[in-house]
């Protein structure tokens, strides 16, 4: 999650898919990811995109030019493109993920190779060499658009923007079957590309993820430490049955209830024991008002012996579960009968 936050589910995507072969283990480090992040989506694709579509705004307004093939450089990356679909098609025949991957990244590799081969930038300082530049960039959207179909299963949220620029929506390619040189129409839009992968500082990065997770550590340690500390079993002086048997437990109905005067914590009750009626001092007016406590069935300490609570003699005491934050009275079954010994 927290690789994610930092640098999108389609880089972590892309790197477990891409280091990882289908059905094997792999190596993830941080290092490797961010530097595979960088070389690949960064330098190569993102940089493809970024140039590409802003030389087709600075040169030709963002409309799409046309193409006139005359070069065998041109006709060697066209071939490319128009095998791009075959080769992806039986790397997943053979569950090869990786290898899919491979492929399409060697179309971007070869459309950045064809940018420096054919140096847009100094075409584009020569009129004469207008229709010659309007082929270059076709050809690269071209290779574009064909890399980003093939991309859309692996990088579902990234691949998607990169078709943006070229005014296709994702949702609208049902299938694979316009991967092929030709698909964009000249005079269409191209939109100037936003930075996609934008370069990683890996050191910087590095440092923050280890302080990140030396953060996190503690906290998980510190968590951990206390739930095992809330979950420590408790210690108890064991008792045989007899010394159980000495304790009287009946059940008994609340008759009356009110406040004792001076306490914030104290209850006066009336209590019905079936045999007799008896005045019990409880300590729950935090947890339980008078009206709270009027007809409930409670387990009753019947033999106990009397004490005095701010001045009031409490003839029982009556059980309750205490998890250090809430105090519950132990209530009998309705159908218990008011007297009836518990045992």
């Amino acid at each position: 999650k927290e690789i994610v936050a930092r640098f999108g589910s389609d880089a972590l995507r892309y790197y477990l898919l891409r280091e990882i072969p289908f059905g094997s283990d792999g190596v993830y480090t941080n290092e490797n990811f961010l530097n595979r992040i960088n070389s690949d989506l960064s330098n190569d694709l993102g940089n493809l995109v970024s140039r590409t579509t802003a030389m087709v705004n600075q040169y030709f307004g963002g409309i799409l030019p046309k193409t006139d093939v005359t070069e065998d450089i041109d006709r060697e990356v066209i071939s490319l493109i128009d095998g791009l679909l075959p080769a992806v098609t039986a790397a997943i025949g053979e569950l090869n993920v990786p290898k899919a991957l491979i492929e399409i990244f060697k179309v971007v590799g070869r459309a950045n190779k064809y940018i420096d081969e054919t140096t847009p930038r100094i075409l584009g300082k020569d009129e004469s060499k207008k229709n010659r530049l309007g082929t270059v960039l076709y050809i690269l959207c071209e290779a574009i658009r064909n890399c980003a179909t093939a991309l859309l299963p692996f990088l579902p949220k990234s691949a998607p923007q990169i078709l943006d620029c070229f005014g296709i929506a994702a949702s609208d390619i049902k299938d694979f079957s316009a991967m092929k040189f030709g698909g964009l129409k000249p005079g269409s839009s191209v939109k100037k590309s936003q930075p996609i992968f934008p370069r990683i500082d890996v050191k910087k990065q590095l440092d923050e993820i280890s302080q990140m997770m030396m953060k996190r550590h503690e906290e998980n340690k510190k968590a951990q430490q206390a739930q095992n500390k809330k979950v420590e079993e408790p210690k108890f002086e064991q008792i045989t049955v007899d010394d159980f048997a000495k304790v009287e437990l009946r059940v008994g109905k609340v008759l009356t209830c009110e406040k004792i005067e001076k306490s914030k914590k104290l209850l006066k009750l009336t209590v019905d024991l079936g045999y007799e009626k008896r005045t019990v001092v409880s300590g729950i007016a935090e947890f339980y008002s008078p009206e709270d406590m009027l007809g409930k069935k409670i387990v009753l300490v019947a033999n106990l012996k009397p004490a005095k609570l701010c001045g009031v003699e409490s003839q029982g005491m009556i059980l309750c579960s205490d998890d250090g934050k809430n105090v519950i009275v132990v209530s009998p079954d309705e159908n218990a009968q008011v007297g009836s010994r518990i045992r």
